[in-house]
């Protein structure tokens, strides 16, 4: 009877995912926009400033695209 009740739950993920998932961006910079969001979501979270916290986000990011030269996409 578990074994059932696994194999279900693993029946439910995958129609889930099939109907759900998304592709993450096609982007170098994309663990560095992940992180900094995480980021600014705990902070406000945590009680900081909405404003500041997503701001840092930003500087955040986009220094990271000006240190990697855009990732090459204005070549």
């Amino acid at each position: 009877m578990a074994r059932r009740h696994a194999d279900d739950n693993v029946v439910c993920w995958v129609i889930c995912c099939r109907r759900d998932a998304r592709l993450r961006p096609a982007t170098p910079g994309y663990p560095t926009i992940s992180s900094a969001f995480d980021r600014a979501a705990r902070d406000i979270r945590d009680g900081r400033d909405v404003q500041e916290s997503l701001d840092e986000a930003v500087d955040t990011i986009e220094r990271d695209i000006a240190d990697n030269r855009d990732y090459g996409f204005h070549e």
